[in-house]
């Protein structure tokens, strides 16, 4: 449309991190039907933290759109890690009693 094609390397960077994508929701609702809302909370407020500070920091070396992506999906790795985690000891704790 706009003959231009500088969006593609953000694309490139993107693919594999929305793989991720894809899982946090489940995992996020897999934490909820778990009755472990507070541990959703928790991830939240955390990213929320990740998010604020990684754009302060990143911004500053003036990298322009790049710093949001790296910001966005520094805030989707960890947030599909830690739920993954807190599930895999949600059901070890429930396993063994």
């Amino acid at each position: 449309m706009f003959h231009t094609y500088e969006g593609i390397n953000y694309i490139y960077i993107l693919i594999p991190i929305f793989m991720l994508h894809y899982l946090e929701q489940p995992l996020l609702s897999t934490l909820q039907a778990m009755n472990k809302a507070k541990i959703n909370m928790i991830i939240s407020l955390i990213n929320m933290i990740i998010r604020t500070i990684g754009l302060i920091i990143l911004c500053n070396f003036k990298i322009g759109m790049l710093s949001l992506l790296i910001t966005l999906s520094l805030n989707i790795i960890f947030t599909c890690f830690y739920s993954y985690n807190k599930i895999n000891k949600i059901i070890k704790k429930l396993s063994y009693n």
